[in-house]
């Protein structure tokens, strides 16, 4: 069968983006997924976060689907 992994999560600090650091962690998620027999790998981020989506067309994802987030308030 089709084995999926899921990236859930990953930032870097203000404080210390534009280091290659979230390419350095992407990269060592890809490479113990892969290690791991995974064929793919998915994950999600903001629309409006083009640093992150740039980083994840430069490591070769694609667009495949858009999303819709809802929250429920209190009562």
């Amino acid at each position: 069968g089709e084995r999926i992994g899921y990236v859930a999560g990953l930032s870097v600090q203000e404080a210390f983006r534009g280091r290659g650091i979230g390419r350095l962690l992407m990269t060592s998620a890809l490479v113990e997924l892969l290690a791991g027999g995974h064929e793919e790998c998915r994950l999600t981020t903001g629309s409006d976060n083009f640093r992150a989506q740039n980083l994840y067309y430069s490591l070769g994802f694609e667009v495949v689907d858009e999303c819709v987030t809802f929250e429920r308030l209190r009562w």
